[in-house]
């Protein structure tokens, strides 16, 4: 179902609303009134579309890793390290486009659940293509992922400063550092 703009707009407030006041609350402190009044929207309007402030959270995070599912995809065809950089570089261009979203979801304290979302849609994807070679490496693969959001993470609070190209160029080496040992 194509949803009109006016409920593209408003489910659009409400997730830019939330993502804000995630910046100083965890999800458990912001109520329903205190989001609708952020965001200028009757409540009766909100649960029209949501039951509750973590379906509209649950709402956002499926978007963000059908999106990144999306990238991932691309990882099926490829097998050169110049086309799984490219992939890479698509990746972190998405995180650097919805900063707002990722600095929030991906902060070290804030959310574990969408962060272990993120690992497994990336291991899943990751295992499924190099089948072969992962199967023996589980625990580097792991260490690979793990690392790998610490580099954004750090890198979202502007910690590291380098474009998408290095930083893609970054995670490919140092996986591919990890993979050869």
């Amino acid at each position: 179902m194509v949803e009109n703009r006016k409920i593209q707009y408003t489910k659009h407030i409400l997730s830019t609303t939330l993502i804000e006041l995630l910046k100083d609350n965890h999800i458990s402190q912001i109520s329903v009134s205190q989001l609708c009044e952020e965001a200028n929207i009757n409540r009766t309007t909100f649960y029209r579309y949501y039951t509750d402030v973590l379906a509209l959270l649950n709402e956002i995070e499926n978007k963000v890793v059908n999106d990144l599912l999306h990238y991932l995809n691309q990882f099926n065809a490829i097998r050169s390290n110049e086309e799984i950089l490219s992939i890479l570089e698509l990746l972190v261009r998405y995180i650097l486009n919805h900063e707002a979203i990722f600095g929030v979801i991906m902060a070290e304290t804030k959310n574990f659940d969408f962060k272990q979302k993120f690992i497994n849609v990336f291991y899943t994807h990751i295992e499924n293509i190099y089948a072969d070679n992962i199967k023996q490496n589980k625990e580097k693969l792991t260490y690979i992922l793990y690392g790998s959001i610490a580099l954004i993470q750090n890198w979202l609070s502007k910690k590291i400063r380098s474009t998408p190209h290095q930083m893609a160029k970054l995670m490919l080496d140092f996986g591919n550092r990890i993979l050869n040992d």
